[in-house]
C-alpha cells in the first residue's frame, strides 16, 4: 500500500517538473514592449520600455509611496542621462559621459 503511494508521489514528480520549468520565463531576457516592476504593497517600483530586449526612451523609479525617485532615458540599451529628484526637484543630473551636476534648490 505505501508502495503505491510512493509511486504516485513520484509519477508526479517526474510529469509535473516540465511544466514547472516551462512557465519559469527567462529573467534576462525581455520581450519588447511596456516593463512594470511594483513593489509589494502594489505601486509601481519602475517602468519603461524595451526595444529589441534593451532598454529604450524614459525610465521612471519611484518609492514605495509612489514618489519619482529617478529618471534615465536610454537609447538603444545605452544610458543618456539621469535625474535625480527629491521631494518633486531635482537634485542631481549625470551624463552619458557620467558627468554629474549637483543642483541643490533646481526648480526645472
Amino acid at each position: 500500500m505505501a508502495l503505491k503511494y510512493i509511486l504516485i508521489i513520484v509519477f508526479f514528480l517526474l510529469v509535473s517538473k516540465p511544466f514547472v520549468f516551462a512557465q519559469k520565463p527567462d529573467s534576462t531576457a525581455f520581450a519588447d514592449g511596456i516593463y512594470k516592476k511594483k513593489y509589494l504593497n502594489g505601486i509601481t517600483k519602475e517602468r519603461g520600455k524595451y526595444h529589441q530586449s534593451k532598454k529604450q526612451g524614459i525610465w521612471y523609479y519611484y518609492s514605495e509611496n509612489g514618489v519619482v525617485l529617478k529618471k534615465e532615458k536610454y537609447d538603444g540599451g545605452v544610458l543618456q542621462w539621469q535625474l535625480f529628484f527629491d521631494k518633486g526637484r531635482i537634485t542631481q543630473t549625470i551624463d552619458k559621459n557620467g558627468k554629474v551636476v549637483k543642483r541643490p534648490n533646481c526648480g526645472c
